[in-house]
Protein backbone atom coordinates (compact mmCIF):
# COMPACT_ATOMS: atom_id res chain seq x y z
CA UNK A 1 0.00 0.00 0.00
CA UNK A 2 1.35 3.81 -0.86
CA UNK A 3 -0.23 6.53 0.63
CA UNK A 4 0.60 10.01 1.10
CA UNK A 5 1.47 11.73 4.48
CA UNK A 6 -0.95 9.05 6.16
CA UNK A 7 1.82 6.59 6.28
CA UNK A 8 2.69 6.73 10.35
CA UNK A 9 3.04 3.68 13.25
CA UNK A 10 -0.54 4.04 13.57
CA UNK A 11 -1.54 3.10 10.38
CA UNK A 12 0.70 0.39 10.31
CA UNK A 13 -0.64 -0.85 13.73
CA UNK A 14 -4.20 -0.71 12.10
CA UNK A 15 -3.29 -2.29 9.10
CA UNK A 16 -0.29 -4.29 8.47
CA UNK A 17 -1.12 -7.01 11.42
CA UNK A 18 -4.94 -7.72 10.07
CA UNK A 19 -4.56 -7.26 6.78
CA UNK A 20 -2.65 -8.94 3.51
CA UNK A 21 -0.53 -5.97 3.45
CA UNK A 22 3.02 -6.55 3.42
CA UNK A 23 3.77 -3.44 4.25
CA UNK A 24 3.11 0.62 3.99
CA UNK A 25 4.99 3.37 2.63
CA UNK A 26 4.57 7.01 2.15
CA UNK A 27 6.26 10.85 2.08
CA UNK A 28 6.81 11.78 5.76
CA UNK A 29 5.86 15.57 4.36
CA UNK A 30 3.00 16.65 2.11
CA UNK A 31 3.49 16.72 -1.30
CA UNK A 32 1.73 18.04 -4.55
CA UNK A 33 -0.52 15.59 -6.47
CA UNK A 34 0.89 16.06 -9.77
CA UNK A 35 4.73 15.36 -7.65
CA UNK A 36 2.95 12.15 -6.16
CA UNK A 37 2.08 10.78 -9.54
CA UNK A 38 5.38 11.23 -10.97
CA UNK A 39 6.89 9.77 -7.86
CA UNK A 40 4.88 6.58 -7.31
CA UNK A 41 5.04 6.41 -11.70
CA UNK A 42 9.11 6.45 -11.12
CA UNK A 43 8.89 4.47 -7.63
CA UNK A 44 6.97 1.14 -9.60
CA UNK A 45 9.18 1.58 -12.99
CA UNK A 46 12.08 0.91 -10.91
CA UNK A 47 10.88 -1.47 -8.99
CA UNK A 48 9.64 -3.68 -11.78
CA UNK A 49 12.17 -2.70 -15.03
CA UNK A 50 13.80 -5.71 -13.88
CA UNK A 51 11.82 -8.64 -15.99
CA UNK A 52 13.49 -11.17 -13.19
CA UNK A 53 11.69 -9.43 -10.40
CA UNK A 54 8.45 -11.40 -10.14
CA UNK A 55 7.64 -9.86 -6.43
CA UNK A 56 8.19 -6.61 -4.36
CA UNK A 57 10.50 -7.68 -1.80
CA UNK A 58 12.94 -5.56 1.37
CA UNK A 59 15.72 -5.41 -0.17
CA UNK A 60 14.69 -3.77 -3.85
CA UNK A 61 11.84 -1.70 -1.99
CA UNK A 62 14.58 0.04 -0.18
CA UNK A 63 16.71 0.08 -3.09
CA UNK A 64 13.59 1.84 -5.23
CA UNK A 65 12.83 4.50 -2.76
CA UNK A 66 16.24 5.58 -2.18
CA UNK A 67 16.46 6.19 -5.54
CA UNK A 68 13.28 7.57 -5.35
CA UNK A 69 14.42 10.29 -2.95
CA UNK A 70 16.79 11.28 -4.50
CA UNK A 71 15.18 11.97 -7.70
CA UNK A 72 12.14 13.52 -5.43
CA UNK A 73 14.08 15.38 -2.46
CA UNK A 74 11.33 13.71 -0.10
CA UNK A 75 12.14 11.22 2.57
CA UNK A 76 9.26 7.57 3.48
CA UNK A 77 8.29 6.28 5.91
CA UNK A 78 8.24 2.70 5.32
CA UNK A 79 6.40 0.17 7.75
CA UNK A 80 6.46 -3.85 7.10
CA UNK A 81 4.81 -6.57 8.37
CA UNK A 82 6.74 -8.86 11.11
CA UNK A 83 6.54 -11.37 13.68
CA UNK A 84 6.54 -9.38 16.55
CA UNK A 85 3.71 -8.45 19.05
CA UNK A 86 3.15 -4.98 17.21
CA UNK A 87 2.45 -7.38 13.90
CA UNK A 88 4.81 -4.91 12.15
CA UNK A 89 8.35 -2.81 12.24
CA UNK A 90 9.56 0.55 11.00
CA UNK A 91 12.22 -0.13 8.11
CA UNK A 92 15.16 2.17 7.60
CA UNK A 93 15.55 2.41 3.78
CA UNK A 94 19.34 3.17 4.08
CA UNK A 95 19.86 -0.08 6.08
CA UNK A 96 21.88 -2.36 3.17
Amino acid sequence: MSACEVVNADLAKAVLPKSGCHSVIGPRDAINFDDAVLMWAAFYHLMFRDPEIKAMKGGKIRWALRHTRCAFEKEFEYFTRADTSRGYKKVDIDER
